[in-house]
């Protein structure tokens, strides 16, 4: 029928082995099901093809009427379902198809079936009415799930402004789970770099970075940000700031190897596990600081713990400094908290474990 372009023969074939392959579809599993639903799917193409080919319009419109009732009955296995979407609602164009679409949806009991949802979902898109597909997800805000599936449907078709709109407006009703709304948030950025939006870039850049803290995503962030990161980072330091997130701060602050804000905020808010992340940076000019915080820091620590258990947490923090050349450094960090603490008799002996014991006499 293909090769003789017998189209009305091709529609008859393609019809009556799509819809009784369909049915067994439910009934088998494992590469029994996946053969049947590989014809299934080759029958729909034949379908396609014949819509969107040199036909009468009389057999056009057959093909859409025939998928269009079998859409009704929501009976599009799920593996088929986005192409069925895709090829009824791109006529949405016509207004006469839109009422159709319309109507389907309006009679439908609520809550409608996943693919008469999203099938009216796209057409509102092909209408280029995005915030109309916001309106009404909104009668749908009990089952985050369905607006999920919804805003992925809107993205795989390629109706981004009307994903862009239903993502962030939903997203910022925080109804979704960390992951779902991990899943959200990686496709709009990929929507706002396809479509060169650098506003939304750095919106979904920043929001990523601030919720995980990952160098990867403030490289991006810098580079989306361009000849507008000066303030960019500056409002970043400030929501940090804000929130009192040291830890994020200071990766922010390492990365950009801003030595001068970093050591002010290790005097401030820092610990040991800090100045220790970080210590590698000021260790070639700015040794001075990093003893006065060895100090400072360990000091505080002995103030709240006493006995064996105390000095030898001192002594694991100065061996990692040790281990990285700084004798010198130790024996002075040493000996300034022996002084500030003589009545610790377990102090010095522990301290002393960090060196040879043919060095011990001489430290």
């Amino acid at each position: 029928a293909i090769l003789n372009q017998d189209y009305r023969n091709q529609y008859l074939i393609s019809w009556a082995l799509f819809t009784k392959i369909q049915p067994l579809l439910t009934k088998t599993e494992g590469n029994k099901r996946n053969a049947l639903l590989h014809f299934c799917q080759k029958a729909f193409k034949g379908l396609e093809q014949i819509g969107h080919g040199s036909v009468s319009p009389e057999l056009r419109e057959k093909v859409w009427e025939s998928l269009f009732d079998w859409g009704k009955m929501d009976l599009f296995p799920n593996e088929m379902s986005r192409d069925a979407i895709k090829y009824l609602s791109i006529t949405a164009s016509d207004p006469s198809k839109f009422d159709r679409l319309n109507a389907l949806f309006d009679q439908t009991p609520y809550p409608a079936p996943a693919f008469t949802l999203q099938l009216f979902l796209a057409a509102l898109a092909v209408r280029k009415r995005p915030e109309a597909t916001v309106r009404v997800l909104e009668d749908y805000t009990e089952n985050p799930e369905t607006i999920k599936d919804a805003f992925l449907q809107l993205y795989y078709l390629k109706h981004w402004e009307a994903a862009t709109q239903v993502g962030e407006y939903f997203l910022n009703k925080q109804l979704f789970n960390p992951g779902s709304a991990r899943e959200m948030e990686n496709v709009l950025l990929f929507i706002a770099e396809q479509q060169n939006d650098q506003a939304r870039q750095i919106h979904w850049l920043r929001r990523r970075f601030l919720t995980t803290g990952h160098q990867e995503l403030f490289e991006r962030l810098r580079m989306a940000a361009a000849d507008q990161w000066p303030s960019v980072r500056q409002e970043l330091i400030r929501e940090l700031v804000q929130k009192g997130d040291t830890i994020k701060t200071a990766s922010l602050l390492a990365s950009e190897n801003d030595l001068s804000q970093l050591a002010q905020l290790l005097e401030k808010d820092g610990d040991m596990n800090l100045l220790q992340r970080y210590e590698h940076l000021f260790l070639p000019d700015q040794k001075a600081f990093v003893e006065k915080m060895y100090v400072e820091l360990l000091s505080k620590y002995l103030a709240n713990h006493f006995g064996t258990p105390a000095a030898q947490h001192v002594r694991l923090r100065l061996a990692e400094l040790l281990h990285k050349g700084e004798t010198e450094m130790v024996i002075r960090i040493i000996r300034a908290l022996s002084t500030q603490f003589p009545e610790r008799l377990s102090l010095p002996n522990e301290l002393a474990e960090l060196f040879p014991k043919s060095k011990r006499k001489e430290i």
